[in-house]
């Protein structure tokens, strides 16, 4: 621990228990107090964007109720770090969500969440204008980053249509509705939290560091749903929760246009964990299938589509 977030915690009368994350920018901490209340301290090595960025939302949500959402109370600041109350919430990781057993209320719950999470209007003061221009195009400019570590295996077929998607995306990227986006809706930053006694269960969120600004309404949902590595032929919660995404949102679209919507986007979340896994031959096999057999094969997808829907 450095001498200055131990200063911090002894500022506050906490006392630390673990630690969550800590790499070069952060350290995030689990702390207590003296009545064993728990709570989070997250801090900065620098005052930054980021810091004020999520600041700045939490202060913003302090007031707000959320039938859905769960975001964690803010305590306290300072110059480079902030205390939030801890969140009892559900642990997963990409392969203990598969196993977890998913009731037709988890499902809607979670969709509901993202629904409510999209409707909250966010200050843009702490986006730049490049991170703006980013979300307004996200998928596309992740199918373009991403392309390269893919490209020497695709066919010159599959080339075509993974750029025909791109584009498709892109176009549609200037009537398709706008919301928030977290962009990083992983296991653990978006869980179902463990509700007291007289409490109704809700989703919890946290890191809202956002990097970009807004966004496409479908991209979170898939995001969650790529987590686990399985062909999208082994969809089990996914499928519901894209069922349930569908039945309950307005995500964009109808017919031809929300099937070519949801594979583009679909072919920019895949493409990302694609490269997550450059050090993973065999896990990065699953999404170079998902990829290449179903995704940039109309017929396949088509198909699979028709299927998440029934």
């Amino acid at each position: 621990m450095s001498p200055d977030t131990h200063a911090i915690l002894q500022s506050h009368g906490l006392t630390q228990l673990a630690v969550l994350q800590q790499n070069k920018t952060k350290l995030i901490i689990v702390a207590q107090d003296k009545e064993k209340n728990k709570f989070v301290v997250k801090v900065f090595t620098t005052v930054n964007r980021f810091l004020l960025k999520e600041i700045d939302f939490l202060e913003m949500v302090s007031g707000t109720h959320f039938r859905y959402l769960l975001f964690p109370k803010l305590e306290s600041k300072g110059e480079n770090y902030f205390i939030t109350r801890y969140v009892d919430r559900e642990q997963h990781t990409r392969d203990s969500i598969l196993a977890r057993q998913w009731t037709t209320e988890n499902y809607r719950l979670f969709v509901r969440g993202i629904t409510e999470f999209q409707e909250i209007r966010r200050h843009k003061k702490y986006f730049t204008f490049t991170e703006r221009i980013k979300g307004f195009f996200f998928p596309a400019l992740m199918v373009m980053k991403n392309y390269g570590w893919i490209a020497g295996k695709l066919s010159m077929t599959q080339k075509w249509t993974l750029f025909r998607l791109a584009i498709f995306n892109l176009a549609g990227s200037f009537f398709w509705k706008k919301v928030l986006v977290h962009y990083d809706f992983q296991t653990t930053n978006y869980a179902f939290a463990v509700p007291g006694r007289q409490e109704e269960q809700k989703m919890s969120v946290l890191d809202m560091e956002t990097g970009s600004y807004k966004g496409d309404a479908w991209y979170d949902l898939l995001y969650y749903c790529s987590i686990p590595v399985v062909s999208l032929y082994d969809w089990t919660f996914q499928k519901e929760l894209f069922r349930e995404f569908i039945k309950i949102a307005n995500p964009g679209g109808r017919g031809y246009l929300l099937v070519a919507h949801v594979r583009s986007v679909l072919l920019a979340v895949q493409l990302i964990r694609y490269s997550n896994f450059k050090n993973d031959a065999s896990r990065q096999e699953i999404y170079f299938r998902n990829i290449g057999d179903i995704l940039l094969n109309t017929s396949k997808f088509n198909a699979w589509f028709i299927e998440m829907r029934a």
